[in-house]
């Protein structure tokens, strides 16, 4: 998508203003660079939230003050791991207060803790 949207530009001198594509382009990293090369970005990302019957991450609530999410039930995850080749934020909850939840069937099957992804480019995907 990206070597399209720079050869429309080149070859043609055009200076679109929009890109869209379907789900198949609603990659993060497609819609960051479209963004930093000035275009807005009408990608459908997919959703992940139905590849498991575990609570989906938007049960969780971040506090950006601070950094963490907090779970359904009230017990924080803490940033513990910056990826940066998958460019990804990794919180984790206690695993000794997972595994004593009542909901944790709900929750996870880890037994480390529940694990919660958060893109470094969250803002952008979410047109904040």
């Amino acid at each position: 998508m990206l070597d399209l949207e720079r050869w429309v530009r080149f070859r043609w001198s055009l200076l679109p203003e929009i890109a869209v594509g379907d789900t198949k382009y609603g990659t993060v990293a497609n819609i960051v660079a479209l963004e930093q090369d000035g275009l807005r970005a009408y990608l459908p990302t997919t959703d992940f939230n139905q590849r498991t019957a575990f609570y989906p991450a938007e049960r969780f609530e971040y506090d950006a003050e601070r950094d963490l999410y907090t779970c359904p039930q009230g017990q924080e995850l803490p940033l513990k791991v910056r990826r940066k080749s998958e460019q990804v934020l990794l919180y984790i909850a206690d695993p000794a207060t997972c595994n004593a939840c009542p909901l944790k069937a709900a929750c996870t099957d880890s037994k480390s803790g529940r694990h919660i992804f958060r893109s470094y480019f969250e803002g952008v995907r979410l047109g904040v």
